[in-house]
Order: C-alpha cells, then sequence, then structure tokens
C-alpha cells in the first residue's frame, strides 16, 4: 500500500486561496487590487501566502462584544433616566 507524503504548500495559486477563504476567485481578485490581500508574484504566477491569508481573516474578524450584565443595564438606564 502506497503512503503518500502529506505536504504543506508556502504558497497557493488563485484557486487554492480562493477555496482557503470560502470565496470565489473573483473576489480574492478583487481583494487583491483593492489592497486588501497581498501576493506574490513568480515569474507570471500570482501566488498567495498561507501567512498572508490568516493575517487577512485576522484582519476581517469582527471582536467579540460581550453584552452588559443586568447590573450593568440598570446602572446605564439610571445615568440615562
Amino acid at each position: 500500500m502506497k503512503r503518500e507524503k502529506e505536504t504543506t504548500k508556502l504558497l497557493l495559486n488563485v484557486r487554492e486561496a480562493a477555496e482557503a477563504l470560502n470565496i470565489s476567485t473573483e473576489t480574492l481578485g478583487k481583494y487583491k487590487s483593492d489592497g486588501k490581500i497581498s501576493s506574490v508574484m513568480i515569474g507570471r504566477r500570482c501566488l498567495f501566502s498561507r501567512a498572508n491569508l490568516e493575517e487577512f481573516i485576522r484582519l476581517c474578524t469582527v471582536p467579540l462584544t460581550v453584552p452588559p450584565s443586568s447590573r450593568e443595564k440598570l446602572e446605564m438606564s439610571k445615568r440615562l433616566a
């Protein structure tokens, strides 16, 4: 039985990068042209590093907001009254 050696690519092509981000290749191209995500050019090939994809995700992540507790709500309503 053959065992395939698993390797992790450092650079992904447009299709692979779009698939990794779960977006279309057209959207990825727009983000690239808008400067929202950077790419690596090797010859005429446009490639995306995993690190750049992860940074893009980090920058797009909306921070978690914790709803105010009941006590905080009561204090806020008193201040507003």
